[in-house]
Order: C-alpha cells, then structure tokens, then sequence
C-alpha cells in the first residue's frame, strides 16, 4: 500500500504558500495605495495658499520694485528660467518651486542657496514669478508652509509677458491738500460739498501713531492691501472696521510722502477701482492739523526719526474749489 505519510504536509505546505501569496498581494496593493494617498497628499499641500495670498499686475510690480512701496522679495520659480525676465525684475532670485518651503524654512539652506542675501521676515511680501500658474502657486504654497503668509503671483504669469508689457500703466490721478481739507470739511458740514470722500492710511500702524494722522482716515497698510481688496465686504469691515468701498466710491489714499499711496492706487485701479486719488505730499504736506507732524522716511524696526515742527495753516479755498471743479468733484 502506498505510503501517504506526506500528504498533510504537501497540502500545508501548499496552503501556506497560497497565504504568503496572498498576503505579498495584499501587502502591496497597501502599500500601493499609501504611496498615492502620500503623493496625492503632498500635491495638495503644494496648493494650500495663504489667505492673504493674491495677484499683482506686471506694471504694479514694476512699481513696487521702482518704489520700494514695502519690503519684498521677487522669487524666479521657473523650471526653465533661461529666458530673461524684464530689466526692472533682473534681481529676482531664482529656486525650483518645490525647493521654497524647505529654504525659506531653514537659514543654513538659505545661506547656502543665496549666499549673503537678506533672508526675508515674515512680514515681507514675497512674489512668485512662474512659466504657469501651477509653478507660481506650488512656490506661494511653499512660502506659507514656511510662516510667510504675504504672497502675491504675477497676474497672467511669465508665459504672457509680452502681452502684459504691451498694456499701458494706469493714469493715477492725484488731489492737493487744500482739495481733500475741503472735501473734508463739506462732508463733516454736510454744505457746500456733499461729495463722500474716504481718506485710506497706507501707512505702518506705529507712524499713525507716533506722527498723527489726517482726522477721519482709516488705516490699511499697505502690505495688506492687495489681499484686503480681494475680501468680501463682510470680511474687510470686520477686519478693518470701517465699510469696504465700491467699485465706484471716491477714496483718497495717503502715505508719508505719495510713494506707498501710489502703488495703492495702483492695485485699486487693477482691481476694478475707479475713484481712487493718491494724496499729493502725503501727511508731510498736510499742514492743517498740529497733530500731524511731517517726519523722515524710516524702515519698520528702524527707530523711528523726531518729528518736525511745522506751522500750521488754513486751507486755500480758491485753489482748492479750482482743483475740485478740474476733477468733477463739485
């Protein structure tokens, strides 16, 4: 009689093979799965802006650069950055999307990377130059990984500059003082000057505070401005605490000297903005108040320069009422 004494063994043995079969299947498609659950994850991390983060137009980042409107940093986040960008935008530092948050996160990398460049606070705005959308939002995602929530990225991207390049700068539009302190003065009589003016302070919370500011101005530094304006009205009122102006409403924007103010003006009139006029001389030629003092320019955590002493004066009515009328505004 043939021997069967292996036969439960061969069939263990076979059903142990067929388990570890199984379990090697199963342990790779896991292992599938958690590997695309990771890469999904991380692409959608890549995508996770800041709520501060917005757009800026070629000519209003042309105009910060030239004005140095607030501290930034330009970002050349091109996988192929050979082609050359325009001459005002020839110092953006060059990095891989990607390679963003892991600079920005560490000085050492920064140092190596950039060598002696200021590596920016978190306050600073930092712009994202990119070929597609998809570079420039992968680098702002990175900044805000980092701590840096003040992002912008080049409306219409790199791919479009020529177009960009081919649109003509807005025409800003400037008030005097003595035109905005009667405007002032008629809104407050409610008389000779109906016309509903908002002045906006583009300046740092601490030189409202220690130079004075235009009686009735509402403070939105400027650095703040370009998300501000993307808030719903809801949103920038609770922030804010004043109401969000329209579309058409008359706004005054004033800085120290008009620098800041412009570049406001700037962004207002990119988003759609139709009124809004840049204090000529800022609050250094606002001479009709005791509690604004002119003062020097100084960088945020400089220490800040004395005031001036100025003579107070009175509005001009008759250059006032001619600008007014130049302007529509009567």
């Amino acid at each position: 009689m043939p021997s069967i004494s292996n036969a439960g063994g061969s069939l263990t043995s076979a059903l142990a093979l067929t388990l570890l079969a199984w379990a090697v299947r199963w342990w790779r498609e896991e292992a599938s799965k958690s590997k695309a659950a990771a890469q999904s994850a991380k692409a959608g991390s890549t995508r996770v802006l800041s709520r501060f983060h917005s757009g800026i137009s070629l000519a209003a980042l042309k105009l910060l650069v030239e004005t140095g409107a607030c501290p930034h940093l330009i970002f050349d986040v091109r996988q192929d950055p050979s082609r050359p960008l325009p001459p005002e935008l020839k110092g953006a530092l060059c990095i891989p999307a990607g390679e963003v948050e892991e600079v920005l996160s560490h000085p050492k990398r920064w140092a190596e990377t950039f060598g002696a460049t200021r590596r920016p606070p978190p306050s600073d705005i930092l712009v994202f130059l990119g070929s597609t959308a998809g570079e420039q939002e992968e680098g702002a995602a990175g900044a805000k990984a980092a701590g840096y929530d003040r992002t912008l990225a080049l409306a219409g991207t790199l791919a479009n500059i020529e177009e960009a390049e081919a649109q003509p700068p807005h025409d800003l539009a400037f008030l005097r003082a003595d035109a905005l302190a009667l405007l002032l003065m008629g809104e407050g009589a409610r008389q000779a000057f109906p016309c509903p003016v908002t002045v906006i302070d583009v300046r740092r919370w601490e030189e409202r505070l220690l130079f004075g500011s235009i009686r009735t101005s509402q403070a939105l530094p400027v650095e703040e401005l370009p998300s501000a304006l993307n808030l719903s009205p809801g949103e920038f009122e609770e922030l804010y605490r004043f109401p969000k102006p329209s579309q058409h409403d008359l706004v005054v924007v004033a800085s120290r000297s008009h620098a800041r103010a412009a570049w406001a003006a700037t962004l207002a009139a990119d988003a759609g903005y139709t009124q809004w006029l840049v204090l000529q001389s800022g609050h250094n030629g606002w001479r009709f108040d005791a509690n604004v003092k002119p003062y020097h320019s100084y960088a945020a955590g400089e220490a800040p320069p004395e005031p001036e002493d100025v003579a107070t004066e009175l509005p001009d009515r008759d250059e006032g009422l001619a600008e007014l009328a130049a302007l529509g505004l009567l």
